[in-house]
């Protein structure tokens, strides 16, 4: 007897609901016309598979004769909807789904203490250049959230992709796992700002908090510290005053510096090198404009990284002994600032060659802020350096479990794809990489790790497959530059790994 088809299945962020016949994308809907939603549910019962073209007229055009053309016009539609490498072309055979494996997900249950998540606050400036202070402001309240022990918070990132869109504060509670969800706006005139916030019970949409700040721009961290304290007093009323102020953190007294911060994580969160040097500069001229700013030196140190890891950087570049000058200026200034000490750890390992260094600052960083992602992918990056490989995987898988629908997911699995290579897993480790280069097919790291994993499980055409799609992405990759972008690994594997390349015909 057949196997009926779940109502409601998911993949990825993607949530498609056959019985309503709606598509939602990390709780938001997504406009879907009726024919599409049939090809794609053809396309999510097949599993990964290959439908092939007859099957999809077959089953989404069922009893109507129309032309092949229809399907490529319905696969267009999707690959707009979800983003082009979800639906992937099986030349002369069909069509398939992309992650196989993330099909028929359970929704995350909640934690055992209380969980929050703090959505993207709107912009009602007017201004679109706005955009950056109201993100940074939110990131801020965020991470002041997060060092509060007590409390399981979502990272920015997750939170982010619902940036722009009219959500259902029930669905978001449902897809993220949490019981509290934060909104609010900020409107920012000249040197004053007023923003406002609210706290919604996610599991019956009442609203159980809500409050106004209308002050000074001057003042703008000290409003922030009193929306985390009013936050973290409505979910445990219990909470000591004390516990707050040790979460705040006063990065710097000079709003003008605050800016360029601001500026260069909008910059840094494009992802690609060019975008990392243009947040360089930015981080060095608000650590120039305030001299104790612990986090600006991290986040330049971390940029520099960055710049290295896409190619932009050679060995000796200038900017490579200045990258780690800058993260040491980060521990410095920033001892008890868990955001300087996260990204300054990942540059002394990388830059500076000392992955021990870098385990011992990012330690500390996850001490004082137990709920970051970002830290705990760092960790976890830092302890493949030291073939310490168990605690790399459980540390990334802690970092996707804070931020399970982060846009910064495939360096999260490109790290545990390295870290199952060095533990000869080479099979899972493919696995992990083909998700990796789903989430963002263009980033030349992950594409480098795919290929060591084809390579390394022995899959030599798929490799030679993956080395040509990443020879048009970066076509100065050579074995010979490995030193620059693969950091301090051991140097047994670093062996293999560049006899893996050659198999996979890199050049030398």
């Amino acid at each position: 007897m057949p196997v009926e088809a779940p109502d409601v299945v998911t993949f990825g962020p993607f949530r498609l609901d056959r019985r309503n016949r709606q598509l939602t994308r990390a709780g938001a809907g997504v406009a879907l016309g009726r024919r599409a939603l049939d090809v794609l549910s053809v396309l999510v019962d097949a599993a990964g598979e290959t439908v092939s073209k007859e099957t999809l007229l077959d089953q989404a055009w069922s009893g109507v004769t129309v032309d092949e053309n229809n399907i490529q016009v319905q696969i267009s539609a999707l690959r707009r909807a979800l983003g082009e490498a979800w639906i992937i072309t099986v030349t002369g055979h069909g069509y398939r789904l992309a992650q196989p494996g993330t099909v028929a997900l359970s929704p995350p249950a909640l934690p055992d203490r209380p969980s929050l998540v703090v959505l993207p606050f709107q912009n009602l400036s007017g201004d679109p250049e706005q955009e950056y202070f109201v993100d940074g402001l939110v990131e801020d309240i965020t991470t002041s959230l997060c060092c509060i022990r007590s409390l399981f918070v979502i990272a920015r990132n997750s939170a982010f992709t619902y940036k722009g869109q009219t959500v259902d504060v029930r669905q978001v509670g449902r897809d993220l796992g949490v019981r509290y969800v934060m909104e609010g706006s900020v409107r920012r005139i000249g040197k004053r700002v007023r923003i406002t916030g609210q706290l919604v019970d996610a599991a019956t949409g009442m609203h159980v908090w809500g409050e106004r700040f209308d002050e000074a721009l001057d003042d703008v961290f000290e409003l922030q510290q009193r929306v985390a304290e009013r936050v973290a007093g409505a979910i445990e009323p219990t909470l000591l005053r004390v516990e707050v102020e040790r979460a705040r953190h006063k990065p710097t007294n000079d709003l003008t510096a605050y800016d360029y911060y601001l500026r260069g994580l909008a910059r840094l969160h494009e992802g690609s090198g060019e975008a990392a040097r243009a947040a360089y500069g930015l981080f060095i001229k608000a650590a120039e404009l305030d001299t104790m700013y612990g986090a600006a030196y991290g986040l330049a140190a971390f940029s520099a990284g960055r710049m290295k890891s896409s190619g932009l950087l050679t060995v000796n570049a200038p900017e490579v002994a200045e990258g780690v000058r800058l993260a040491w200026m980060a521990t410095q200034h920033g001892r008890d600032d868990p955001t300087a000490l996260c990204y300054a750890a990942l540059p002394l390992s990388v830059l500076g060659l000392n992955p021990q260094a870098g385990a011992t600052v990012i330690d500390r960083a996850c001490a004082l802020n137990p709920n970051s992602a970002m830290a705990w992918y760092v960790s976890g990056a830092t302890r493949n350096f030291l073939g310490e490989t168990a605690a790399a995987i459980a540390n990334i898988e802690r970092a996707i479990r804070l931020s399970p629908v982060d846009p910064l997911l495939h360096q999260f699995l490109g790290a545990m794809s390295l870290a199952l290579n060095l533990e000869g897993r080479h099979e899972e480790a493919v696995a992990v990489a083909e998700r990796a280069t789903v989430e963002q097919p263009n980033h030349v790291a992950t594409r480098r790790h795919l290929i060591a994993s084809y390579a390394l499980a022995g899959r030599q055409d798929q490799a030679r497959q993956a080395l040509g799609e990443l020879i048009r992405m970066a076509p100065h990759t050579r074995i010979s530059k490995m030193e620059a972008w693969s950091g301090p690994l051991r140097p047994e594997y670093l062996a293999r790994l560049a006899e893996a390349y050659r198999l996979a015909g890199m050049p030398e």
